[in-house]
């Protein structure tokens, strides 16, 4: 299912990048948060859903990415804890965790300060390009496996 959303996501952003001339109305944004939601609970992954829906709105680039890392945020944390509590939190969950710290710490440093020299257009297709293979490859390993 995750996959499927991943891939539904990512294909109706490349398909029709462009945002909508006004802000949804209360309905659709309820919706999308619904469906966020519900991935966030069940994947902790609520960003197919509410990516595409953010980046469809006339928002400020800025207000989309700050409302997506705080909803990453808030899920990644609940999960956090409730791993920790369930003694999910192993010494190869923590290893793994302090081992991947540098290439983010890194990458996050690059993006902010050598952001790459494409539009900003140029890097939604790109970043959607990448989920749409990410869900179509979950979706595959799904069937195949």
């Amino acid at each position: 299912m995750l996959g499927v959303f991943v891939t539904a996501g990512a294909l109706g952003m490349l398909l029709k990048p462009h945002p909508r001339p006004t802000v949804s109305k209360a309905l659709p944004s309820f919706i999308a948060g619904t469906a966020g939601g519900l991935l966030a609970g069940m994947f902790s992954a609520s960003g197919p859903v509410l990516g595409w829906f953010g980046y469809r709105q006339p928002l400020m680039l800025d207000a989309i990415r700050t409302t997506l890392l705080a909803c990453f945020a808030v899920s990644t944390s609940l999960r956090t804890v409730l791993v920790g509590a369930s003694d999910g939190l192993t010494r190869e969950v923590w290893l793994l965790a302090t081992l991947a710290l540098p290439a983010v710490l890194l990458g996050t440093w690059l993006g902010r300060n050598l952001p790459p020299p494409w539009s900003e257009a140029g890097i939604k297709r790109f970043a959607f390009s990448i989920l749409l293979v990410a869900g179509v490859w979950t979706i595959g390993r799904n069937l195949v496996g």
